[in-house]
């Protein structure tokens, strides 16, 4: 695969990852369960978008299968959504 194809692939994963981890961000802040004085649980939709293309980049163009790596958790719903 060329790096243009190969490229262009990414940012098409990165786009449809970044609306599932807005999806979920969503999701985990309109929640009908939530009782007075919990916390909120949603993540952070401005450092998903920052990071969607280099962890995308990361996630399908670098690892390996039997490698990790550490991401602060305003990235989570980015990383759940690649995974």
């Amino acid at each position: 695969m060329s790096f243009e194809t190969e490229s262009q692939l990414i940012s098409r994963i990165a786009k449809r990852a970044f609306a599932y981890a807005t999806k979920m961000i969503y999701d985990a802040n309109h929640r009908d369960d939530v009782n007075l004085g919990d916390p909120k649980v949603g993540g952070h939709p401005a450092s998903c978008s920052s990071c969607v293309h280099i962890m995308s980049a990361l996630h399908l163009g670098v690892r390996g299968a039997a490698d990790t790596f550490a991401i602060k958790p305003h990235a989570s719903p980015v990383d759940h959504s690649l995974n």
